[in-house]
């Protein structure tokens, strides 16, 4: 259990800093067989107002974050948000844990790229594309590990990323 973010509380909003480690999905399911697919940002470690708060924590992987485009390890990224709680594990071993949710005012305050940051989409039509990035961003783990792999969603990344490169050379 991560004591330090409960001790926090969740009546009001904190200032986080953490340094992006990966991006990654959480899935759910509407109905027995149809996933629901969330992206998620791991940030390890995580403070608030300096003070050490976890080695780890995943996010919501929201349009504030996207709009900083992409995100490389090592980046240190700056956010308001709240503590919440959550239950996790499975029945007999169930725990309550505690994680953030809401992030906002999200700035990029260590830039770790090399290069100009590629863009990210940030559409609600592009979620396809996002969860595309995610799983092929990872895909050696998710397909040695059993988690989802589609290259349904690959492909749509793939055709955004055809996409935009036609459209640079267009403009360039």
């Amino acid at each position: 259990m991560r004591k330090k973010l409960k001790q926090l509380g969740q009546a009001e909003r904190h200032t986080f800093e953490g340094v992006f480690k990966s991006v990654g999905i959480k899935h759910s399911y509407h109905g027995k067989s149809n996933p629901i697919y969330l992206p998620s940002l791991l940030f390890s470690p995580v403070s608030c107002d300096g003070e050490p708060m976890t080695n780890h924590l995943w996010c919501n992987y929201t349009k504030q974050f996207l709009a900083l485009g992409q995100l490389v390890p090592g980046d240190r990224v700056r956010f308001d948000a709240r503590v919440t709680s959550y239950v996790k594990g499975h029945y007999p071993n169930k725990i309550t844990d505690y994680g953030i949710e809401r992030p906002t005012k999200v700035q990029l305050i260590e830039d770790n790229s090399k290069l100009a940051r590629e863009p990210m989409p940030m559409t609600k039509e592009d979620r396809n594309v996002l969860i595309g990035y995610i799983m092929n961003a990872n895909q050696e783990f998710y397909l040695e590990t059993g988690r989802p792999y589609e290259k349904y969603y690959v492909d749509q990344y793939k055709a955004w990323c055809l996409q935009l490169a036609r459209q640079s050379k267009l403009i360039n």
